[in-house]
């Protein structure tokens, strides 16, 4: 008779940034999957939760809590938190969680093993997948960091864009075919006379030679353009500083704050800086 065989693993990249309430969850997640793994083979399972941090160094403990309370990790980065489930006496091969918050590739992983049956093995993936759909990072969060690395390209190719367009702009020929454009359109409206035929041949004239009288002179306000290379340099700068995992222990506690309260800042203000100029335009417009 055939068995469906359930994968029982995964991995979900960050950033992640785990607060003292998420913290909690997963310990109560770890709580459940151990009832079920203990039911399941009737055996007395344990929990080893170890801890690196950046300089190397590791704590173990059988709680987070325990972990947390620490006071000689106050100052210290987390780096890996590693959960391990495991029956009797601690065994490589067995159930393991793990959190990565390094910098190049921050994921979250687990891997189920030691279970009698597929049954009990599906209920703790369904377990961890729903923990993981209410604490993972946003889609935004997620993009973000992906495209981190790319913003300073982005913000050196916009600038030159836009170095670019006001140069073509400030360009006195460009600006004086524009302004015989405009009196061409004016004359095709009213119709060509007897009057005003003169004035449209020297129109044409001035537009086929490249005409630029010596009485022209251009004036463009370069401050619109200035602000657009700061909002340009600000939103590319703010970009590729993407927040990075984290855990809420030791020194990272401090940092998870931070980092949250980032987002919500660069939530509000990137979309300000965008619109903001859109919505002057539409009520001087509404108003001149």
């Amino acid at each position: 008779m055939s068995k469906y065989i359930y994968p029982g693993s995964n991995e979900v990249k960050g950033p992640w940034l785990l607060d003292k309430d998420s913290l909690q969850k997963f310990e109560d997640l770890i709580n459940e999957i151990t009832g079920e793994l203990s039911t399941d083979t009737e055996e007395d399972y344990k929990v080893r939760y170890e801890l690196s941090f950046t300089d190397g160094k590791s704590i173990v403990d059988s709680t987070i809590i325990n972990i947390d309370i620490n006071n000689d990790i106050k100052q210290l980065c987390p780096q890996i938190l590693s959960v391990k489930i495991y029956p009797g006496t601690y065994s490589i091969y067995c159930t393991e969680l793990v959190f990565d918050f390094k910098k190049s590739f921050p994921s979250f992983r687990y891997d189920i093993r030691n279970t009698n049956n597929e049954e009990t093995k599906l209920r703790i993936t369904n377990k961890i997948e729903d923990w993981i759909e209410n604490n993972k990072p946003s889609k935004f969060l997620s993009i973000w960091d992906n495209l981190s690395s790319l913003f300073p390209l982005f913000g050196v190719l916009i600038v030159l864009l836009i170095l670019l367009i006001f140069s073509l702009k400030n360009s006195s020929l460009s600006a004086y075919q524009q302004s015989l454009s405009k009196q061409a359109e004016t004359l095709l409206e009213t119709g060509i006379n007897e009057n005003n035929y003169i004035e449209a041949v020297e129109l044409l004239l001035a537009k086929e030679y490249d005409y630029i009288p010596s009485t022209f002179h251009n004036e463009i306000n370069p401050l619109g353009y200035i602000i657009a290379i700061f909002i340009t340099i600000f939103v590319c700068t703010i970009g590729y500083f993407s927040p990075k995992s984290n855990i809420a222990i030791g020194a990272g506690r401090n940092k998870v704050k931070f980092w949250k309260s980032y987002v919500k800042i660069i939530t509000y203000t990137i979309p300000t800086l965008i619109l903001l100029p859109l919505l002057v335009n539409f009520i001087t417009s509404i108003f001149s």
